[in-house]
């Protein structure tokens, strides 16, 4: 990470770099661009290297804006997106923030896929982070990249959640579920991040999720297992012993050993009460599509409008949504969940789930309180582990 020193005075602040002339225009955080004016251009020995003419920053991003959109193409789009990020990180995200509805349906990161590949994941982690009415970010990995961009990195960017989706047992074991021999890259990033995360005073909850055998002997009683248990807490790592179908894709032979596949309940049970997928959150897909279940519809067949022609708030309170709740109580399900063995029922969510919902309302009603909470939480976890 670059070092600088930022100086606040009255008449604005100032930011010194250790950037001399066209190494400055070079480097994406610090590059302005045409937004530097004629005076910081003698004073940093960058004149002659720019175009004369000098333009703020809402300027710059209006253009830049409209030169990029004007290819109707998303790839081509991305594209000029991803090559504006590389030269001018601070235009980039003003044109996002200005933008954000049309711009983010072309640089998200897909839900399906490990995140970890995208290689600008932390900047946009942070970016969500610098914003208001964002108080939570939550990372799922299968570990292999979490070398990728220095495990500091990734614990400081601003996320408060990191899930680890994995096998722990031998290389064979992980090879046969995995399909790769990479078991000994993950169990070295896992117990790299989770050690680290303990150093820096547990700010981010990590939490663990096997994808092992039935019978425990075969990895509880591993050195791996048991470094990781004292690391982040046993009551932060499950395992399955039953598997989702996806509809018919997974088969026995697919689960570990000793597993079994859920069989789904019957429609005439489901239309009781509506799945709490649908009274719980959005999410944004890639052409800007919004769905009610990312459990599940990975294709967006329960599609609640698009965010490119109506807010968020719009589609959560808008008919698309309301009508898929109205036709569930009378049998019309969608097909992804006709199938579908994680439906819960809402009654049953709300039951077992006030804690949590109450929380999830105090993040978004009061966000400055929400992080002192979860700092708090953070520093217990920190003191619980370090008394073992």
């Amino acid at each position: 990470m670059e070092n600088f020193d930022l100086e606040r005075s009255p008449d604005g602040d100032l930011l010194r770099v250790a950037k001399p002339g066209p190494d400055l225009l070079r480097y994406p955080l610090y590059n302005k661009g045409t937004g530097f004016t004629h005076a910081e251009r003698r004073k940093l020995g960058i004149e002659g290297l720019l175009p004369a003419e000098y333009n703020d920053i809402d300027t710059q991003a209006e253009r830049i804006f409209k030169s990029i959109f004007y290819n109707r193409d998303d790839v081509g789009r991305n594209i000029g997106l991803a090559m504006l990020q590389d030269r001018n990180e601070v235009l980039f995200y003003k044109l996002l923030s200005q933008h954000i509805e049309e711009v983010m349906p072309i640089v998200y990161t897909p839900t399906v896929g490990d995140p970890l590949v995208d290689k600008n994941l932390l900047r946009k982690i942070r970016f969500a982070a610098s914003l208001p009415n964002i108080h939570t970010q939550f990372l799922f990995t299968n570990g292999i990249l979490l070398d990728r961009f220095g495990y500091d990195e990734i614990l400081t960017s601003g996320i408060t959640r990191l899930a680890l989706s994995t096998y722990v047992g031998t290389r064979d074991g992980y090879k046969r579920f995995y399909g790769t021999d990479k078991y000994d890259k993950v169990v070295a990033n896992l117990l790299g991040i989770c050690r680290r995360n303990r150093e820096l005073g547990s700010p981010v909850n990590i939490t663990l999720h096997l994808r092992v055998s039935r019978d425990e002997g075969q990895w509880r009683e591993t050195d791996t297992f048991k470094a990781l248990a004292e690391l982040i807490g046993e009551e932060n790592i499950d395992f399955l012993t039953s598997y989702d179908a996806w509809s018919g894709m997974i088969g026995g032979d697919d689960v570990p050993e000793g597993c079994s596949i859920v069989e789904p309940i019957p429609i005439e049970e489901k239309q009781k009460v509506p799945c709490f997928e649908l009274y719980r959150r959005l999410h944004v897909l890639s052409d800007g599509n919004v769905g009610a279940c990312v459990c599940m519809d990975m294709e967006g067949e329960i599609n609640v409008g698009n965010v490119n022609e109506q807010s968020l708030l719009e589609i959560w309170r808008g008919e698309k949504l309301k009508n898929y709740r109205r036709e569930w109580v009378k049998g019309n399900l969608p097909q992804v969940c006709q199938k579908c063995t994680r439906y819960t029922p809402l009654t049953e969510f709300i039951e077992e789930s006030r804690t949590r919902i109450l929380t999830d309302y105090i993040g978004r009603s009061f966000p400055r309180l929400f992080k002192w909470v979860l700092e708090f939480q953070a520093r217990r976890r920190a003191e619980n582990l370090d008394s073992f």
